[in-house]
């Protein structure tokens, strides 16, 4: 095995680029604008100006994230189905969006330094507030970087990012100009954020945790109850002291609330639709994918289920045929042991489909890795045999059990020992282990197949790839499994070369297992 691959991760940048570029060309355009292009304009033109700015940075930045989204459909499914279809593993959308808050943090920084050290925007008075609330980001940053595996759950663990992104940016716009910072639309990508990741009745709560506070904001500026701080880049009539702000004239406060809380609205309504589309349609191609699973296992289930059946069939005949030798108790007993370990048998093969098949995702609860492991070999054993293929199965012992989704974890482990056996079709070796090593409770399956070219290595998670004929398989299994997964807070290494086979490791740290 010369090749360690684990899947791409999605472009994690480029969603807040875009954004970032949008916002920053429509800002510098309208400085540009004023400062060179209406040195003489009125007043009142100049503050519609500054509001038609901050509503077309909300508008352009919510349909990039539109964008963005329909762009990277297949990737949202193949690498965070977990989110999509309700799960509440935390995974790669806490490490992206801690991230985004890493470059939040260091952009803040330079725009504070800026601002009040080079170009004097607001009074000097407010800049040990500015620098407290930027300390505080980066200081919250790193508390959730190290805390982030100690919530309980995915959206417990985003709400709470969230909260404290609000609390400090309202922190922030209040110091630099209030109502009169356009960049109040920042608000907004915390909508889109959790219109993309959290489920729907989450996202509106966030976008109502944002008009409170927003209205916060600007009634207690305009009531008085809060102090406003002037900006120098928007436009006020008088100087100094005696500057007449717009923050306190009831027409710009009520129409750029009333404003901003309709684009609040039609963000999160936008967000919230496109991803309950998404979540349907990835719903019905993980079920899609599920039973055209179930369709390829029902030939060799039908051998496990027929021996069982045939073997008590015989048994009773016997019985009842009259004659003294099978009439005897001991010959009696001996067939309800045989008739009840067989009825055990097509019972536990029935059981498995109907898990299997079951259309909505069941909850977390300790489960033994082993024990779904041994289930996935039992139902794929006669299949196995068929193919003329040798098995190796060695499990550890005393293995923890981990909190997950049977259900889950049997498919991903029936579509991996499935896509192995598929690589064999005259015979091979399959072995089968599992352990708990360097922090990490696994499974490792490995054939003995034709591998994987390094060049084809990388697309082996991408939804619809596959090297089978359409009638073996729909290239769904292995990105479906990676998503399963994923939301289950593990991950999926692959090793293989050409001509050397492929082992497949499934594995789980061992925070999620339960400690004796």
């Amino acid at each position: 095995m010369e090749h360690m691959v684990e899947p791409a991760v999605n472009d994690r940048w480029q969603l807040p680029a875009i954004i970032a570029t949008v916002i920053l060309v429509i800002f510098g355009g309208y400085e540009l604008l004023e400062r060179f292009g209406l040195p003489g304009a009125e007043m009142e033109t100049l503050h519609r100006l500054h509001i038609l700015r901050g509503i077309s940075a909300t508008l352009v930045g919510t349909f990039a994230a539109a964008w963005w989204l329909n762009r990277r459909t297949q990737r949202l499914f193949s690498q965070d189905v977990g989110v999509l279809v309700g799960s509440e593993g935390i995974g790669e959308q806490i490490a992206w969006f801690l991230s985004m808050r890493w470059i939040v943090a260091a952009v803040t920084t330079a725009a504070i330094f800026v601002s009040q050290h080079v170009l004097r925007l607001l009074p000097d008075a407010v800049t040990p507030y500015l620098w407290m609330g930027c300390m505080a980001l980066w200081l919250t940053s790193l508390v959730f970087h190290w805390t982030k595996n100690e919530f309980g759950n995915f959206r417990s663990c985003m709400l709470w990012l969230i909260l404290t992104d609000l609390v400090i940016l309202t922190h922030l716009l209040h110091f630099s100009g209030g109502l009169e910072n356009p960049l109040f639309v920042i608000y907004i990508f915390h909508v889109i954020i959790a219109g993309i990741l959290l489920p729907k009745r989450d996202a509106y709560l966030v976008s109502a945790l944002i008009a409170a506070f927003f209205l916060f904001a600007a009634f207690g500026e305009y009531f008085r109850l809060l102090p406003h701080y002037t900006l120098a880049i928007f436009p006020h009539e008088g100087h100094g002291a005696q500057a007449a702000h717009a923050s306190h004239q009831l027409p710009f406060v009520l129409g750029t609330t009333g404003t901003f809380l309709i684009l609040l609205g039609g963000s999160t309504f936008f967000t919230t639709t496109i991803m309950e589309r998404l979540r349907a349609s990835n719903q019905r191609l993980l079920q899609a994918e599920k039973f055209g699973a179930l369709g390829q296992l029902v030939a060799y289930i039908a051998h496990e289920v027929n021996n069982p059946i045939g073997i008590i069939s015989t048994r009773m005949k016997l019985a009842r045929s009259g004659a003294a030798e099978y009439a005897a108790p001991e010959f009696l007993k001996e067939t309800l042991e045989i008739v009840d370990r067989q009825a055990d048998r097509v019972g536990n093969v029935v059981r498995s489909l109907l898990s299997l098949s079951k259309p909505h995702l069941q909850p977390k609860s300790p489960t033994d890795f082993n024990d779904v492991l041994s289930e996935a070999l039992y139902i794929l054993s006669g299949r196995v045999s068929r193919a003329g293929i040798i098995m190796e199965e060695t499990l550890a012992e005393d293995l923890p059990k981990i909190e997950s989704r049977r259900n889950d974890l049997l498919h991903v482990f029936l579509n991996i020992l499935n896509n192995a056996i598929d690589a064999m079709p005259r015979g091979g070796a399959l072995k089968v282990e599992s352990h708990l090593a360097d922090g990490w409770i696994s499974a490792s399956i490995a054939d003995t197949g034709p591998g994987i070219s390094e060049e084809f290595l990388d697309k082996i998670f991408d939804p619809f790839y596959t090297t089978k004929s359409h009638e073996q398989g729909t290239g769904l299994g292995l990105s479906i499994s990676l998503a399963l997964v994923r939301s289950l807070g593990g991950e999926i290494k692959v090793e293989s070369a050409r001509g050397k086979g492929s082992c497949f490791r499934v594995r789980f740290p061992w925070r999620t297992a339960i400690k004796p």
